[in-house]
Order: structure tokens, then C-alpha cells, then sequence
């Protein structure tokens, strides 16, 4: 789906990836790109610097993104690509609250539902659309201390790989980012005050924002369903795949090993 003269929404677009995607959006001569973000100074920011235009809103909540689809809408007339991108990130485990693992199951998983719900019908009748879930490598396999995160990233992925499957030949197109460590605010506040080990593991290989957006772009426009960011996320969900369990042994040595490094003088 290339985005020449398509009109782009990008939620959680005030920072990090979603800044770099409506850049590269851009770049690439979108018609319009929405920068919908919970905090609209920030939005407002990205979007001076594009000529975009920005939309506060929580995605954590239908009315948020019912928000961004009728302001987005009253602005350019439609919306050809929607890059449901918006995520936090802090650490979790399975004792968090049970507030805390909502936010993150409404923010991960039930605003693409809403979006997919609120654009697909519209989408369908004109026969051109698009819908991108940006999960996370760890949707592919999982990482430490992340309980509630890496759940709902896996979730984000089986809504995705649902609707491609429902919607593919209503001629929409259905992505699924999975991007690695990226050096944005989201992964380094995260890893503030992390233990070394888990900071060493969140860092290992990170790239720039604008770096992962590109990749992600060029995967929307040559129509793929998957987008990874690293290549080597395809070995790790492959090697997963074939023994679960000479996985899950290789990723507690990895972060044992790091935890160890991370100690020594």
C-alpha cells in the first residue's frame, strides 16, 4: 500500500516511533498525517513539523478513538491507512493490578478493535483501506519482567492475524509491526532503574526511531503482513516454534548471562 497521496492516522505519533512514522508518512507524500497522541502539545509539535495535523486523545477508550476517526475524518474527508501504533511500556508482573494490566490490554488490544471496528465497514465499501497494529518483537516470544506487556502484545498480534485473515480479500490491508528495541523515551524510561541485566537486555540492539519507522513503511508499502524491524527476530521466532522448550532454556541463560556480566567488577 504505498502512501503517496493516502491519508494517514498515527496514534501514540507525539514521540518515539509514532513521531518517526508520521515523518516518514511524510516524506513519502501522504495526502494528510494525523498525529493523534494522549498528549497534545507533544502532537502538536510533530504535526507543525510535517504539516500534519494533531488530535489528543486516549486510545485507552472507544471515545478517544471515535475522537481521532471523526476529527481526522472532518479534517481530510476520509482515512485510507490508520497505524494503530500507541503503547506504554513499564515493567510488570503477574502480581501488578489489575487496573495497570487493564491499561495496557485497552491500549494494546482494544484500540485496534475499536479502530478495526469503527473504519472497516467504510474501508470495505470503498474497497481500499488499510489497518497496521504495531505490536512488538516480543509478540513473536516474549522478554523478562514484562508480564502484562508481553501478554497484550501477543493479543495484538492475534487481532491483527484475525483480520487478515476475515478481511484480506475485501480488498483491505492488514499489517502487524513487530519492532525491536528502539532508543525512544518509552524504552529508556522503562529501563530507568532497571537491574543492569534487564537494561543490558532491552538495549541490545536498539535502533533509532526513524531508523525502524523506514523499515516499517517500506514493509506497509510492499504489502507484507509481518514487519520486523531486526531480521533476527525471524530466527528467534523460528527457533521458538521448533523446540518451546530449548527456547525458553536459552532465553533464561541469555538473561542469566547478562545479569552475571552486568555484576562483575
Amino acid at each position: 500500500m504505498k502512501l503517496d497521496g493516502q491519508v494517514v492516522v498515527i496514534t501514540g505519533a507525539g514521540q518515539g516511533l509514532g513521531a518517526a512514522l508520521a515523518q516518514v508518512a511524510a516524506a513519502r507524500g501522504a495526502a494528510g498525517v494525523v498525529v493523534a497522541d494522549l498528549n497534545l502539545d507533544n502532537a502538536t509539535t510533530v504535526a507543525d513539523g510535517i504539516g500534519g495535523f494533531a488530535v489528543g486523545a486516549d486510545v485507552a477508550t472507544p471515545e478517544g478513538i471515535n475522537t481521532i476517526i471523526e476529527q481526522s475524518t472532518s479534517r481530510y474527508g476520509r482515512i485510507d491507512l490508520y497505524v494503530s501504533n500507541a503503547g506504554i511500556g513499564t515493567r510488570s508482573s503477574l502480581f501488578e493490578s489489575d487496573e495497570a494490566w487493564n491499561r495496557q490490554w485497552n491500549i494494546h488490544v482494544m484500540s485496534h478493535v475499536w479502530a478495526a471496528r469503527a473504519l472497516l465497514p467504510e474501508m470495505i465499501r470503498r474497497g481500499h483501506g488499510g489497518l497496521v497494529n504495531v505490536a512488538s518483537s516480543v509478540a513473536l516470544s516474549s522478554q523478562p519482567d514484562s508480564a502484562a506487556y508481553n501478554a497484550t502484545k501477543h493479543a495484538a498480534l492475534a487481532v491483527a492475524e484475525t483480520l487478515a485473515i476475515d478481511h484480506h480479500d475485501q480488498g483491505v490491508y492488514i499489517g502487524c509491526a513487530c519492532p525491536q528495541g528502539m532508543r525512544t523515551p518509552m524504552l529508556l524510561g522503562q529501563l530507568d532503574g532497571a537491574p543492569p541485566a534487564l537494561a543490558a537486555f532491552g538495549l541490545a540492539g536498539a535502533i533509532e526511531p526513524i531508523e525502524a519507522a523506514t523499515r516499517i513503511v517500506d514493509g506497509i508499502e510492499a504489502g507484507q503482513f509481518l514487519i520486523v524491524t531486526h531480521p533476527e527476530v525471524h530466527t528467534y521466532a523460528q527457533r521458538r516454534a521448533a523446540d518451546h522448550d530449548r527456547w525458553l532454556n536459552g532465553m533464561r541463560r541469555m538473561y542469566h548471562g547478562l545479569e552475571t556480566n552486568a555484576h562483575r567488577p
